[in-house]
């Protein structure tokens, strides 16, 4: 009963008796039939697990349990981010990301989604290839999208990706705003196209694109 719970919780409050109250809710919420007091119920029941017993894996639990009856549950899946984050359970975490971004309304969200799941590949998994997916994902967003660029910059060169580095640097010259910024790409694309690639005719396009600028950079 909705008007009887308050009533339980405060009391459970003043005598730390949370555990004997989960068991109760725990009890009570195998003989619901309804779906939405079930949600209701098995809510309650990971909350008080979470910010009260404090018993992270027990919590997960029941978030998945509304989940399961509400699979676009916002606080069930913000919640279990938070959790899993705190576990360090990096799998789970890609999950609830993915279908953060399913339930996205706003490229906003889904970018910011994606940008992260793209930084935990590459820093907690060591899965470069997925993080590079992840930042091609944006990109199919956003094309002009610096930061994803810049992270795929990153990520071709640490694993020696050199034609998908050589083009990534060529979008990222489309997109500066700065002479300097030019410059810089300009001459790690020429290096990467006669070191690299051993393309010298393209590499020699470049250092000629660079004299172009101006005396200052000959």
């Amino acid at each position: 009963d909705d008007s009887v719970r308050p009533h339980l919780e405060a009391l459970a409050g003043q005598l730390d008796r949370w555990t004997e109250l989960v068991q109760l809710y725990r009890d009570e919420v195998e003989r619901i039939d309804v779906s939405a007091i079930r949600l209701d119920v098995l809510l309650t029941i990971a909350r008080l697990y979470h910010g009260e017993i404090e018993d992270l894996e027990a919590a997960q639990a029941f978030y998945n349990d509304v989940l399961a009856i509400d699979a676009a549950h916002a606080a069930s899946l913000d919640a279990l981010e938070e959790i899993y984050q705190l576990l360090e359970r990096h799998d789970d975490l890609l999950q609830v990301y993915e279908r953060k971004i399913e339930l996205a309304t706003e490229d906003e969200t889904r970018l910011r989604y994606l940008f992260d799941a793209c930084r935990l590949w590459r820093d907690q998994l060591a899965n470069p290839d997925e993080a590079i997916g992840a930042a091609m994902r944006v990109l199919d967003i956003d094309p002009g999208n610096k930061e994803a660029l810049q992270l795929l910059d990153e990520l071709y060169q640490t694993n020696e990706r050199w034609d998908d580095l050589g083009d990534t640097l060529k979008r990222l010259i489309d997109l500066a705003e700065e002479t300097g910024q030019v410059v810089n790409l300009q001459v790690r694309l020429a290096l990467v196209q006669e070191n690299r690639l051993e393309d010298v005719e393209a590499a020699i396009r470049t250092w000629a694109a660079i004299l172009g600028l101006g005396p200052v950079h000959r």
